[in-house]
């Protein structure tokens, strides 16, 4: 420390690696599974079909720079601080979540319970929604730039 003060830098390269997504589908209940009900009154009507192991599906990774710059200067038993921060400083926008729908391609083979077992990301009217974010939380926080100040004692 001198008598003018500490002035100190930092630079953090952050990388967060992709959360995973399972392809599943409801579909109406197929005959032979409405067949096999063991008894129950009110059988669902629909069932949720996993196409593939668990977490197949991934989003994006990112990485994404900050940096501080924090400035103090002793006062006799005190030290007032000052530490400015950018936080994502080359403004990156990666998509981090994004809808996953996905529907039963009727036209793959059938399972032994009548059920398709391939996908497709387009609805039988042609409507594609995988992808495609739904809410602006999706994306990477934009630039910040942070000020703080306090005293150590």
């Amino acid at each position: 420390m001198n008598r003018f003060g500490n002035l100190s830098a930092g630079l953090l390269w952050r990388y967060d690696s992709p959360q995973t997504f399972t392809y599943n589908a409801d579909v109406s209940r197929s005959n032979i599974s409405k067949s096999l009900n063991p008894g129950y009154r009110n059988p669902p009507t629909t069932v949720n079909l996993a196409f593939g192991p668990r977490g197949t599906g991934q989003y994006n990774a990112t990485s994404l720079f900050d940096t501080s710059l924090q400035y103090s200067f002793p006062i006799v038993r005190v030290t007032p601080w000052v530490k400015f921060d950018v936080r994502n400083v080359f403004n990156k926008t990666t998509l981090l979540q994004y809808n996953t729908t996905v529907f039963a391609d009727v036209n793959s083979p059938l399972d032994s319970f009548g059920y398709p077992t391939g996908f497709t990301k387009t609805s039988s009217a042609g409507v594609t929604t995988f992808g495609r974010p739904t809410a602006t939380t999706n994306y990477v926080i934009p630039r910040q730039y942070l000020l703080y100040a306090g005293v150590r004692f």
